[in-house]
């Protein structure tokens, strides 16, 4: 029996002719609107107190990272486009319809130098860029950053009453730490307890040691029941107690 004598199989098939028609132009529209580009990204806003990134690099990225429409456009790909630069810490991109891409953008706080290169963010991360900051020195093995950033931040905690900076920070392979202040003092506080110490020598600071600054070379703080002074004009001078 042929099917066309069989009213039941030739609707049947009709149907299933009407559905492939249907699918095959609901597929040839899909591409079309994907390839015709109808929806083109004709504005990039972005946004973030934005100090140390340039137009420019800004720019550079949006021509040449931003590939698509808003309906194509891989939102995730912009986003890692944008923190390839070394000062953004974070990006954020979003689609506005029907032609507005906006972009938003946290910059990496530099806390320090690396004193081989590049700078230290306030997450103890090394990232490479330069900066005209002032900024204090970190010198320890590599991957010490973040160690190093939390003995920066309890230092400058504990050493802000009696009005005294960290200008440079060390840490050795045997992980002793050492601090230079900004009135060039050396303090040499060894491995252990080392912010303790710091908080003895706040104690005597004021009393006995800040008017002669200027003529202290170094303290050793490595004694446990006191510290010597190496004066600039003088041998070492232990003080104990």
């Amino acid at each position: 029996m042929q099917i066309w004598n069989d009213p039941r199989a030739s609707t049947r098939l009709r149907k299933w002719l009407y559905l492939l028609i249907a699918v095959c132009l609901l597929v040839s529209l899909g591409k079309f609107v994907l390839q015709a580009s109808l929806f083109p990204v004709k504005q990039i806003q972005i946004n973030g107190k934005l100090k140390h990134i340039s137009q420019d690099q800004l720019q550079f990225v949006a021509q040449n990272k931003v590939i698509g429409d808003t309906l194509t456009l891989d939102l995730n790909q912009v986003k890692n486009s944008f923190e390839e630069l070394s000062w953004i810490k974070e990006a954020e991109a979003k689609r506005h319809w029907p032609d507005t891409l906006e972009i938003t953008i946290v910059e990496k706080k530099a806390i320090a130098r690396w004193k081989e290169g590049g700078l230290v963010d306030s997450d103890g991360n090394w990232f490479e860029a330069n900066t005209d900051e002032e900024l204090p020195i970190f010198d320890g093995p590599k991957g010490s950053e973040s160690q190093m950033k939390l003995m920066y931040e309890e230092l400058t905690k504990t050493l802000q009453p009696e009005q005294l900076k960290v200008k440079a920070l060390y840490l050795t392979d045997r992980n002793a730490w050492q601090v230079r202040l900004d009135n060039d003092i050396l303090l040499k506080l060894g491995t252990d307890d080392a912010l303790k110490r710091v908080d003895m020598l706040k104690t005597v600071w004021r009393k006995y040691l800040e008017a002669q600054a200027s003529d202290i070379e170094y303290i050793d703080l490595r004694y446990s029941n006191g510290f010597a002074l190496k004066m600039r004009s003088e041998p070492d001078k232990p003080v104990l107690g």
